[in-house]
C-alpha cells in the first residue's frame, strides 16, 4: 500500500512526507472494543505537522499536552511529538469524551498502548509489507461467514481471529492468511477440523470465476455443503433468504453437493450460480422445468452446473496459481461490497489500493 496515497486520501492534504507524519514507519488501522475505527502513524515533526494542519484549515485545540482537531466533522485527530491518532466517526456531543480517551493512549508508552497488545504482535510477525489481524466478529459479514466455514460450528466467533498477509498485483488485492484461536486447545480444534471436513482446492473451477460478481466462494468440501455450513448463522441466514425468494431449492441443492466448488453471487441477481463436482440425486427436482432454456446440467466430468456455462475442457487462467493449495477462497468486487456494507476507512485503503476492484481472500 502507498501510505503518502492513503494518509492523503484521508486528509485530503498533499505533501505528508515531509511535513511532520512519518511514513517511513508503519500506519495501522484498527477498531477499538468501543466499535470506533482508528489509525496510528508515527510523527516525526510535531512543529512542522502543526503548521501544516493549520494552514490547510484545521482547527487546532491544545488539551492534556497534545493537539486535537477534527476531521470531517465526525473524525477526532490527536497528535503529540511521537504519535498521531485519528478516531471515530463520532458524534459532537462526545468528541470530547473521545478526546480525554486519545490523550490517555497518545500518553502511554510503547511497552504498555497498542503496540503491546497481542494482536499487534500478530501483525508484527507477518512478514509481507502490509498486514492484517481482526477479530472474526469485527469483519463484514461477507468476509465472516465465508471465513466461519473453515471453523466448527460450535466454536464462538467471539474466540477466533484472522491473520494475513496483504499483496498487492496487477488488477486484485490478495489477502492470504489463516483463521486462529488465542487458546491453543481451540486453536488445534480448528486445524482438526480444516483437515477432516476440507480438503485443498485442487483449480478445477478457477477459470469460470466472473469477476463482475459481487462474490464468488471456492471449497473443496470432504463432506455436503449443507453440513459444513449447518448451524453457522450467517450461511443459515443466507439460504433461508434465497430458498424464499427463489424456485429453486438451493437446500435441496446443498444437501447432496460436496466435492470441489465454486459459489457465486452475480452482482445484480438474487439466483446462486454454481458448479459442483459431485450432485448425488437428479438435479431436476430441485429446479422448475421453465429453466431448462439457462446454462444447467450435469456435464460428462459429473460437474453440476447452474448458471454457468461449463465444458469439460481443461482451462487454465490467472487464478489457478492463487487459489491451488488453500482450503478455501473468495474473491469480492470491492467497489460493490463499499455499496452493500460501507465501512469508514475502506475508501480511503480502496484508494491507496490503486482502486484495485477484486478483493481475494484466501484460507491456508
Amino acid at each position: 500500500m502507498d501510505s503518502n496515497v492513503f494518509m492523503r486520501s484521508l486528509f485530503h492534504i498533499h505533501n505528508m512526507t515531509t511535513r511532520g507524519i512519518d511514513l517511513a514507519q508503519k500506519v495501522y488501522a484498527f477498531e477499538s472494543p468501543e466499535g470506533f475505527y482508528g489509525l496510528c502513524c508515527c510523527v516525526s515533526d510535531e512543529d512542522n505537522l502543526k503548521e501544516l494542519m493549520g494552514k490547510n484549515g484545521f482547527k487546532l485545540t491544545d488539551f492534556r499536552e497534545c493537539t486535537f482537531s477534527v476531521l470531517g466533522n465526525s473524525w477526532v485527530v490527536g497528535f503529540n511529538a511521537k504519535s498521531l491518532l485519528v478516531m471515530g466517526p463520532v458524534t459532537a456531543g462526545e468528541q470530547r469524551n473521545l478526546m480525554v480517551k486519545m490523550a490517555s493512549y497518545l500518553k502511554q508508552d510503547a511497552d504498555k498502548g497498542l503496540r503491546a497488545s497481542d494482536l499487534v504482535h500478530q501483525l508484527d510477525s507477518i512478514q509481507e509489507p502490509m498486514a492484517m489481524v481482526a477479530a472474526m466478529t469485527s469483519l463484514p459479514e461477507l468476509m465472516r461467514s465465508s471465513l466461519m466455514l473453515c471453523a466448527p460450528k460450535d466454536m464462538d466467533a467471539n474466540q477466533l481471529y484472522y491473520r494475513a498477509g496483504i499483496s498487492v498485483s496487477s488488477d486484485y488485492v490478495q489477502v492470504d492468511g489463516a483463521i486462529f484461536a488465542k487458546n491453543h486447545k481451540d486453536d488445534e480444534t480448528i486445524r482438526d477440523y480444516q483437515l477432516r471436513q476440507m480438503d485443498i482446492l485442487r483449480g478445477k473451477y478457477a477459470s469460470y470465476i466472473d469477476e463482475h460478481n459481487f462474490v464468488s466462494i471456492l471449497l473443496n468440501s470432504k463432506t455436503t455443503m449443507t453440513e459444513l455450513t449447518q448451524g453457522k448463522n450467517d450461511f443459515d441466514k443466507l439460504f433461508s433468504a434465497l430458498n424464499v425468494g427463489s424456485d429453486i431449492n438451493y437446500g435441496k441443492i446443498f444437501d447432496t453437493s460436496s466435492g470441489e466448488m465454486l459459489v457465486s453471487v452475480p452482482t445484480h441477481s438474487s439466483q446462486l450460480h454454481l458448479l459442483v463436482s459431485r450432485l448425488t440425486a437428479d438435479w431436476h427436482q430441485f429446479v422448475p422445468a421453465d429453466m431448462s432454456e439457462k446454462p444447467i446440467g450435469v456435464a460428462e466430468d459429473g460437474t453440476f452446473f447452474l448458471g454457468i456455462p461449463y465444458k469439460d475442457v481443461a482451462q487454465h487462467g490467472k487464478w489457478d496459481a492463487v487459489l491451488k493449495g488453500k482450503r478455501a477462497a473468495m474473491l469480492v468486487n470491492l467497489a460493490e461490497l463499499q455499496r452493500v456494507a460501507p465501512l469508514p476507512l475502506l475508501q480511503s485503503v480502496h484508494t491507496a489500493l490503486g482502486n484495485r476492484q477484486l478483493m481475494v481472500l484466501t484460507v491456508k
